[in-house]
C-alpha cells in the first residue's frame, strides 16, 4: 500500500497556506528587524561614513542572522503539529531530539554572533 493515494497532491492547500504564511512572516520579521537595527544605530550617519561600515552594517547583519535563525527554529517547532496548537505540554515532552537540535542551533548561533573571527 503506498503512503498516499496515487494522484493525491503531495502538499495540500492547508499545508501550502502554512508554508506561505510562515515564509512571509519570517521574511517580514527579518527585514523589519534589520531596518529597526539600522534606525537604532545610525545616529545621523550616512551610508558612506566609516561609522556605518564599521559599526552599523555588522550589527544589521548580526540582527538579520539571529532573527532568521531563531525564527526558523520557531517555525520548525510549530510545524510539528499540523492541526493542534504548538503551545501545549505535548510540544515540551513529545520529541526530545527536537529540543536537542534547537539547543545545538542556539549555541552555534551565539558562537557565530559573539566569537571574533566567526562573525
Amino acid at each position: 500500500v503506498p503512503p498516499r493515494r496515487v494522484g493525491k497532491r503531495l502538499i495540500g492547500r492547508y499545508l501550502f497556506l502554512r508554508i506561505a504564511l510562515g515564509t512571509v512572516t519570517l521574511v517580514a520579521c527579518t527585514v523589519g528587524s534589520t531596518f529597526w537595527a539600522r534606525s537604532l544605530y545610525m545616529d545621523g550617519a550616512t551610508e558612506e561614513d566609516d561609522h556605518y561600515k564599521d559599526t552599523v552594517l555588522p550589527l544589521m547583519r548580526s540582527q538579520a542572522s539571529n532573527t532568521l535563525t531563531f525564527g526558523a527554529c520557531a517555525v520548525t517547532m510549530s510545524a510539528r503539529f499540523s492541526y493542534n496548537s504548538a503551545f501545549g505540554m505535548r510540544s515540551f515532552y513529545g520529541n526530545k531530539f527536537a529540543w536537542y537540535s534547537l539547543a545545538i542551533v542556539a549555541v552555534l548561533q551565539v558562537a557565530i554572533t559573539y566569537i571574533p573571527g566567526l562573525n
